[in-house]
């Protein structure tokens, strides 16, 4: 019975959020919007309109990206609430890509820290998955105390891995192409390991190749060299 409870549970939740999704005609509408005051009006109507009232109060639209980021975690922590097993693991890991993303920002700003107190409104101080202490690694003193502030988290293993490569070339990217190759391999083990290996797991290759491939491109046409992007392929 529980678990009947459960199940009717999420899958009200999911159609409410299936329901909320922009029908395709109205992402025309926004495409032919003259400027993004006129792309917040159309909004207004919609689910994101909460958004779009931070934006109408911010003018800020990379605050109202955040907005949207938050609603969605909050949506995602109700149904995981619901959630027990293998299910609830696999989902955990997908909404680990917030934390691994803030990890990343929190990084770049710790590299220029002359722009940190401006940037610092853009991240997430929050707990996600882990407890990130996004402000102490801003404004750590050194990448060895990064790795202390992050001992008890997920992710000091894999920096620690090419902390080396980080020094000698001073290249935020192999920080960030090892936190995503991790995430997804943790996505993989999952997949296969608890949810089944008779499922489609290879559905989600695709984009994640199509980012890594720009990313290489980005620094290989930076300077960096070929030889050494070759070993940062997922």
């Amino acid at each position: 019975m529980r678990d009947l409870c459960t199940y009717a549970f999420i899958s009200a939740k999911v159609k409410t959020l299936a329901g909320s999704l922009l029908p395709l005609q109205q992402y025309d509408l926004l495409l032919r919007a003259g400027d993004l005051y006129q792309v917040m009006q159309a909004l207004k109507a919609t689910s994101y309109a909460g958004s779009v009232s931070v934006f109408e109060k911010e003018q800020d639209i990379r605050l109202f990206e955040l907005d949207l980021i938050k609603s969605d975690m909050k949506i995602w922590e109700k149904i995981l609430r619901k959630m027990s097993g293998s299910g609830k693991e696999f989902f955990n890991q997908i909404m680990q890509k917030h934390d691994v993303q803030n990890l990343k920002a929190a990084l770049r700003l710790w590299k220029k820290q002359n722009e940190a107190e401006e940037e610092l409104k853009y991240l997430i101080d929050d707990r996600i998955f882990s407890s990130i202490p996004v402000r102490e690694i801003i404004f750590a003193p050194s990448l060895d105390a990064i790795m202390r502030l992050l001992a008890k988290t997920p992710y000091c293993q894999t920096l620690l891995k090419c902390k080396e490569q980080f020094e000698h070339s001073g290249k935020l990217f192999i920080f960030e192409s090892s936190l995503d190759r991790e995430y997804y391999n943790q996505i993989f083990f999952k997949m296969v390991h608890h949810i089944g290996k008779e499922r489609p797991v290879f559905n989600v290759i695709p984009g994640v190749n199509a980012a890594v491939m720009g990313k290489l491109l980005q620094q290989y046409l930076k300077g960096i060299g070929f030889d050494f992007i070759k070993q940062l392929f997922i």
